[in-house]
Protein backbone atom coordinates (compact mmCIF):
# COMPACT_ATOMS: atom_id res chain seq x y z
CA UNK A 1 0.00 0.00 0.00
CA UNK A 2 1.38 3.19 -0.97
CA UNK A 3 1.66 6.03 1.75
CA UNK A 4 -0.09 9.32 1.09
CA UNK A 5 2.25 12.14 0.44
CA UNK A 6 -0.42 14.61 1.78
CA UNK A 7 0.87 16.88 4.49
CA UNK A 8 -1.17 19.51 6.22
CA UNK A 9 0.51 22.87 5.24
CA UNK A 10 2.53 24.97 7.51
CA UNK A 11 0.22 27.34 9.65
CA UNK A 12 1.29 30.49 7.78
CA UNK A 13 0.88 28.93 4.89
CA UNK A 14 -3.06 28.39 5.89
CA UNK A 15 -3.57 31.89 7.32
CA UNK A 16 -1.80 33.28 3.84
CA UNK A 17 -4.44 31.18 1.98
CA UNK A 18 -7.66 32.52 4.56
CA UNK A 19 -6.32 35.83 4.19
CA UNK A 20 -6.73 35.73 0.28
CA UNK A 21 -9.86 33.68 0.12
CA UNK A 22 -11.15 36.59 2.33
CA UNK A 23 -10.24 38.85 -0.47
CA UNK A 24 -12.25 36.45 -2.70
CA UNK A 25 -14.90 36.73 -0.90
CA UNK A 26 -15.00 40.53 -1.30
CA UNK A 27 -16.29 40.69 -4.33
CA UNK A 28 -18.77 37.93 -3.86
CA UNK A 29 -20.67 38.57 -0.35
CA UNK A 30 -22.62 41.96 0.00
CA UNK A 31 -21.12 44.20 2.29
CA UNK A 32 -22.74 44.85 5.68
CA UNK A 33 -22.41 46.25 9.21
CA UNK A 34 -23.90 47.14 12.44
CA UNK A 35 -24.87 50.49 14.18
CA UNK A 36 -22.70 51.44 17.09
CA UNK A 37 -23.43 53.58 19.58
CA UNK A 38 -21.41 54.87 22.48
CA UNK A 39 -22.24 53.93 25.97
CA UNK A 40 -21.87 55.55 29.57
CA UNK A 41 -18.07 54.04 29.37
CA UNK A 42 -17.33 56.19 26.08
CA UNK A 43 -17.52 52.37 24.53
CA UNK A 44 -18.37 51.65 21.32
CA UNK A 45 -21.35 48.90 21.55
CA UNK A 46 -23.43 47.06 18.51
CA UNK A 47 -26.79 48.06 18.37
CA UNK A 48 -28.80 44.27 18.00
CA UNK A 49 -31.02 43.69 15.00
CA UNK A 50 -29.13 46.98 13.29
CA UNK A 51 -27.16 44.79 10.61
CA UNK A 52 -27.99 46.21 7.14
CA UNK A 53 -26.23 46.36 3.69
CA UNK A 54 -23.75 49.02 2.36
CA UNK A 55 -23.74 48.97 -0.80
CA UNK A 56 -21.59 52.35 -1.13
CA UNK A 57 -18.63 50.34 0.33
CA UNK A 58 -15.47 50.63 -2.12
CA UNK A 59 -14.06 47.60 -3.37
CA UNK A 60 -10.77 46.36 -2.54
CA UNK A 61 -7.91 46.58 -4.63
CA UNK A 62 -5.96 42.90 -5.49
CA UNK A 63 -3.13 44.27 -3.43
CA UNK A 64 -5.08 45.05 -0.36
CA UNK A 65 -4.44 41.38 1.24
CA UNK A 66 -0.82 42.49 1.03
CA UNK A 67 -1.61 45.35 4.05
CA UNK A 68 -4.02 42.60 6.01
CA UNK A 69 -2.04 41.48 8.47
CA UNK A 70 -0.14 44.76 9.32
CA UNK A 71 -3.44 46.29 9.53
CA UNK A 72 -4.77 43.58 11.66
CA UNK A 73 -1.67 43.46 14.14
CA UNK A 74 -2.38 47.29 14.26
CA UNK A 75 -5.61 47.46 14.83
CA UNK A 76 -6.20 44.53 17.15
CA UNK A 77 -2.70 44.71 19.46
CA UNK A 78 -5.63 45.15 22.74
CA UNK A 79 -6.56 41.53 22.01
CA UNK A 80 -2.70 40.27 20.86
CA UNK A 81 -1.52 41.54 24.18
CA UNK A 82 -4.36 40.11 26.04
CA UNK A 83 -3.82 36.98 24.88
CA UNK A 84 -0.16 36.73 24.82
CA UNK A 85 -0.83 37.55 29.15
CA UNK A 86 -3.56 35.42 29.46
CA UNK A 87 -1.44 31.99 27.78
CA UNK A 88 2.27 33.49 29.31
CA UNK A 89 0.31 33.77 32.75
CA UNK A 90 -0.75 29.49 32.33
CA UNK A 91 2.66 28.49 30.98
CA UNK A 92 3.64 29.92 33.91
CA UNK A 93 1.34 27.99 35.97
CA UNK A 94 1.85 24.67 34.07
CA UNK A 95 5.39 25.30 34.63
CA UNK A 96 5.00 24.95 38.34
CA UNK A 97 3.44 21.98 38.27
CA UNK A 98 0.38 23.20 40.50
CA UNK A 99 -2.02 23.22 37.88
CA UNK A 100 -1.01 19.50 36.81
CA UNK A 101 -0.85 18.24 40.48
CA UNK A 102 -4.24 19.99 41.76
CA UNK A 103 -6.31 17.57 38.92
CA UNK A 104 -4.07 14.73 39.27
CA UNK A 105 -4.78 14.95 43.41
CA UNK A 106 -8.50 15.13 42.37
CA UNK A 107 -9.32 12.59 40.16
CA UNK A 108 -6.84 10.00 42.20
CA UNK A 109 -8.84 10.73 45.31
CA UNK A 110 -11.60 9.72 43.52
CA UNK A 111 -10.08 6.34 41.50
CA UNK A 112 -11.56 4.13 44.07
CA UNK A 113 -15.43 5.50 43.49
CA UNK A 114 -16.21 5.02 39.49
CA UNK A 115 -18.95 7.45 39.41
CA UNK A 116 -17.26 10.09 40.69
CA UNK A 117 -14.39 9.44 38.50
CA UNK A 118 -16.63 10.07 35.85
CA UNK A 119 -18.16 12.76 37.28
CA UNK A 120 -15.51 14.78 38.73
CA UNK A 121 -13.03 14.25 35.68
CA UNK A 122 -15.80 15.75 33.03
CA UNK A 123 -16.99 18.49 35.39
CA UNK A 124 -13.41 19.72 36.02
CA UNK A 125 -12.55 19.07 32.34
CA UNK A 126 -15.35 20.93 31.18
CA UNK A 127 -14.53 23.73 33.81
CA UNK A 128 -11.22 23.93 32.28
CA UNK A 129 -12.15 24.05 28.89
CA UNK A 130 -14.76 26.94 29.45
CA UNK A 131 -13.21 29.19 31.30
CA UNK A 132 -9.00 29.47 30.74
CA UNK A 133 -9.84 27.56 27.35
CA UNK A 134 -7.84 24.34 28.31
CA UNK A 135 -7.52 21.87 25.93
CA UNK A 136 -4.04 20.53 24.78
CA UNK A 137 -3.14 20.72 28.37
CA UNK A 138 -5.30 17.87 28.99
CA UNK A 139 -2.89 15.23 26.69
CA UNK A 140 -0.98 14.23 30.08
CA UNK A 141 -4.17 13.01 31.89
CA UNK A 142 -4.90 10.44 29.17
CA UNK A 143 -2.91 7.91 30.20
CA UNK A 144 -3.61 8.13 34.29
CA UNK A 145 -7.30 8.02 33.61
CA UNK A 146 -6.92 4.77 31.28
CA UNK A 147 -5.05 3.27 33.98
CA UNK A 148 -8.04 4.18 36.56
CA UNK A 149 -10.73 2.96 33.95
CA UNK A 150 -9.23 -0.08 32.72
CA UNK A 151 -8.39 -1.23 36.81
CA UNK A 152 -12.23 -0.36 37.45
CA UNK A 153 -12.95 -2.79 34.84
CA UNK A 154 -13.82 -0.49 32.11
CA UNK A 155 -12.12 0.27 28.66
CA UNK A 156 -9.76 2.72 27.51
CA UNK A 157 -12.36 4.81 25.61
CA UNK A 158 -14.25 5.37 28.62
CA UNK A 159 -10.94 7.34 29.57
CA UNK A 160 -10.85 9.52 26.43
CA UNK A 161 -14.42 10.34 26.70
CA UNK A 162 -14.11 12.13 29.97
CA UNK A 163 -11.48 14.01 28.86
CA UNK A 164 -13.38 14.62 25.49
CA UNK A 165 -16.71 15.06 26.54
CA UNK A 166 -15.55 17.35 28.94
CA UNK A 167 -12.90 19.74 26.75
CA UNK A 168 -16.34 19.50 24.27
CA UNK A 169 -18.96 21.05 27.06
CA UNK A 170 -16.86 23.53 28.18
CA UNK A 171 -15.61 24.50 24.90
CA UNK A 172 -19.17 24.59 23.77
CA UNK A 173 -20.43 27.04 26.42
CA UNK A 174 -17.69 28.84 27.00
CA UNK A 175 -18.51 30.98 29.96
CA UNK A 176 -15.62 33.39 30.25
CA UNK A 177 -12.57 31.48 27.49
CA UNK A 178 -10.44 34.63 26.81
CA UNK A 179 -9.43 32.90 23.45
CA UNK A 180 -12.99 32.35 21.68
CA UNK A 181 -16.17 34.25 23.50
CA UNK A 182 -13.88 37.41 25.06
CA UNK A 183 -11.87 38.12 21.68
CA UNK A 184 -15.20 37.49 19.83
CA UNK A 185 -17.21 39.61 22.18
CA UNK A 186 -14.30 42.36 22.28
CA UNK A 187 -14.54 42.34 18.30
CA UNK A 188 -18.09 42.79 18.05
CA UNK A 189 -17.94 45.73 21.11
CA UNK A 190 -19.59 43.87 23.62
CA UNK A 191 -19.12 43.69 27.37
CA UNK A 192 -17.44 40.97 28.39
CA UNK A 193 -20.29 39.51 30.44
CA UNK A 194 -22.48 39.92 27.80
CA UNK A 195 -24.55 36.64 27.46
CA UNK A 196 -22.72 35.01 30.44
CA UNK A 197 -25.96 33.66 32.35
CA UNK A 198 -27.08 31.94 28.90
CA UNK A 199 -23.66 30.54 28.49
CA UNK A 200 -23.71 29.68 32.53
CA UNK A 201 -27.14 27.73 31.77
CA UNK A 202 -25.97 25.67 28.97
CA UNK A 203 -22.68 25.05 30.92
CA UNK A 204 -24.95 23.53 34.00
CA UNK A 205 -27.36 21.85 31.56
CA UNK A 206 -24.66 20.01 29.35
CA UNK A 207 -22.28 18.55 32.09
CA UNK A 208 -24.51 16.50 33.45
CA UNK A 209 -25.95 14.88 30.22
CA UNK A 210 -22.42 14.41 29.45
CA UNK A 211 -21.81 12.45 32.92
CA UNK A 212 -24.97 10.54 32.23
CA UNK A 213 -23.68 9.61 28.71
CA UNK A 214 -20.25 8.55 29.59
CA UNK A 215 -21.50 6.82 33.11
CA UNK A 216 -23.94 4.83 30.97
CA UNK A 217 -21.40 3.27 28.49
CA UNK A 218 -18.92 2.99 31.37
CA UNK A 219 -21.81 0.90 33.55
CA UNK A 220 -22.46 -1.16 30.26
CA UNK A 221 -18.77 -2.15 29.53
CA UNK A 222 -18.33 -2.81 33.07
CA UNK A 223 -21.25 -5.32 32.81
CA UNK A 224 -20.24 -7.06 29.79
CA UNK A 225 -16.81 -6.41 28.50
CA UNK A 226 -17.85 -7.28 25.23
CA UNK A 227 -19.92 -4.24 24.83
CA UNK A 228 -17.02 -2.29 24.56
CA UNK A 229 -16.82 -0.04 21.35
CA UNK A 230 -13.37 -0.58 21.11
CA UNK A 231 -13.21 -4.63 22.21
Amino acid sequence: MTKSRFKVPHTLVILFGMVILAQILTYVIPAGSFDRVENEKGQQQVVPGSFHLTPETPTLSPAAFLMAIPKGLSDAHPIILFVFIIGGTFAVLRSTGAVDAGMGALLRRCGNQPFWLVASGITLFAAGSSTVGFGEEYYPFVPVLIGMTLALGYDRLTAIAIVMIGYGVGFGAATINPFTTLIAQDIAGLQPASGLWYRLVLFVIFVPIGIHHVWSYAKKVGRDPAASLVA
